[in-house]
């Protein structure tokens, strides 16, 4: 059995509903609300596709840490502190 990465996952995904999208099945408020994106997330991920075609990358930062996460040592002196 393959394995399939998230993006790709999200792909087929997108594939599948954008071309509901271009045949007028749905509009592009139901489009994004059945993928789980905000409307103009929706319009940025199908400009990207439009533009590269079928091997666009959806995720750019997957497989990375976000920039935002606390590490494990501020973790550990909050809980610190907390803690009698």
């Amino acid at each position: 059995m393959k394995m399939v990465s998230i993006n790709e996952v999200f792909k087929m995904r997108f594939l599948d509903i954008y071309g509901q999208y271009e045949k007028s099945k749905i509009t592009c408020e139901e489009a994004a609300a059945i993928l789980g994106l905000s409307v103009s997330s929706f319009y940025r991920k199908r400009q990207t596709y439009e533009e590269e075609g079928v091997d666009c990358k959806f995720g750019k930062r997957v497989g990375r840490a976000s920039p935002h996460r606390t590490g494990c040592q501020v973790l550990t002196i909050n809980l610190s502190c907390i803690v009698p």
